[in-house]
């Protein structure tokens, strides 16, 4: 895709929200690195389109239902972090629940080259902003 990096990142947003998953990894390269927070239990960093679909379905997969939205976008140069609060109701639960996660996005040649997700806004804002 055409574009700044901010606007690759909310197209694949958009795609993900609008046509599922799939339709959305056409905005990622074919060696993304995706690289879930240190804290998650069961982390498993991975590489590739597969592996970066394998780690969306195994995130999701907790969840009845899950979606969410974006709360804010700060970019710098190539990196652009998303603030994204998600929502679902946890498999085997009764109540659904909310929390923000942070995902800081690397944008090379117009795709998605890499992915690291975060929980604490300070951890994703250093990492957006180091050199």
């Amino acid at each position: 895709m055409e574009g700044t990096p901010r606007e690759v990142v909310l197209e694949l947003y958009r795609l993900w929200s609008e046509q599922g998953v799939e339709a959305a990894m056409q905005h990622v390269s074919p060696e993304i690195e995706w690289i879930e927070p240190a804290e998650a239990v069961g982390r498993e960093d991975r590489r590739g389109v597969e592996g970066a679909l394998e780690n969306y379905e195994s995130w999701t997969g907790t969840y009845e239902e899950y979606g969410g939205e974006i709360a804010d976008v700060e970019d710098d140069g190539d990196r652009v972090l998303v603030h994204f609060v998600q929502r679902g109701t946890p498999r085997g639960g009764s109540k659904a629940v909310e929390e923000p996660v942070y995902q800081l996005w690397t944008v090379r040649d117009g795709l998605a080259a890499r992915m690291q997700m975060f929980f604490d806004v300070e951890d994703a804002r250093a990492a957006l902003y180091e050199s």
